[in-house]
C-alpha cells in the first residue's frame, strides 16, 4: 500500500444533487456549483441508493484508517533501520540493547503491517487478498458496481471488517502507546532521537 496504489483507487461516486467545487490560491477564494444529474438511462429507487452510498462512505472510512495506520508503521520502520545503522557509533552495552529492542519492535510492526497490506516486495507464497486493506478495497469495489440496495453479504463483510480494524486500531495504539515510545526513550538515553511524534488514532464509532 502506497501513494501509486491511493492514487490508483477511484473515489466514491456522489450523490446527485448540488455542490459547490471550491479553489484557493492564496487569499484568493473562487466557488462554482456543480449539479449532478441521476443517470437518465437508469432507473434507481433514491432510498436503495442511498444505503448504497452510506454503506460506501464507512467503507471508504475504514480504509483511510488503514491507509494511515500502515504509512504511519512504514515510516517508523525506517527510523528503526536508521536508528540500528547508527548504533554501531554508540557504546555497545548501549547498541546491544538498541539492537535487541529494535529488532524485537520492527518484528511487531511488520506483523501488524501485514495484516493490513503485505509488504510490497514481499517474497513468497501467501493471499494478498487476506489482508485488511484488500478485503475493504474488494467491498468497496461491489458496494459502487450496484445503484442497489446493500446485499446481505455486503453488510455481513463490511460488519466482519468492522470489528476487524477496530482491534487492529487497538492493537496499533497500544504498540505505539507502549512498545514504540519505549524504543524512543531508549533512543533519547543514548544520545539521539529520529522519531516524530507519536500519533494515535481514533477508534471510529461507524
Amino acid at each position: 500500500m502506497d501513494d501509486e496504489e491511493d492514487a490508483d483507487r477511484p473515489g466514491i461516486l456522489v450523490l446527485p444533487g448540488t455542490y459547490t467545487a471550491r479553489i484557493k490560491l492564496g487569499d484568493k477564494v473562487v466557488s462554482q456549483p456543480i449539479v449532478v444529474k441521476p443517470d437518465p438511462r437508469l432507473t434507481v429507487d433514491p432510498v436503495q441508493y442511498q444505503q448504497t452510498y452510506d454503506l460506501s462512505m464507512k467503507t471508504g472510512a475504514l480504509l483511510e484508517l488503514v491507509t494511515k495506520s500502515y504509512k504511519q508503521m512504514g515510516e517508523t520502520k525506517k527510523a528503526l533501520k536508521t536508528v540500528l545503522d547508527f548504533s554501531k557509533e554508540l557504546d555497545k552495552t548501549k547498541v546491544d540493547t538498541l539492537k535487541k529492542s529494535g529488532k524485537a519492535l520492527e518484528a511487531k510492526l511488520t506483523a501488524l503491517a501485514n495484516q493490513l497490506a503485505p509488504e510490497r516486495g514481499r517474497q513468497g507464497i501467501y493471499d494478498r487478498t487476506a489482508a485488511v486493506s484488500a478485503q475493504l478495497g474488494g467491498l468497496l469495489g461491489t458496494l459502487q458496481s450496484s445503484y442497489d440496495a446493500p446485499t446481505q453479504a455486503a453488510t455481513v463483510q463490511y460488519d466482519h471488517l468492522h470489528k476487524s480494524v477496530i482491534a487492529m486500531l487497538n492493537e496499533y495504539n497500544q504498540l505505539y502507546q507502549t512498545d514504540v515510545l519505549a524504543f524512543q526513550k531508549q533512543v533519547q538515553e543514548a544520545g539521539f532521537s529520529l522519531f516524530s511524534p507519536v500519533q494515535t488514532l481514533a477508534v471510529p464509532g461507524i
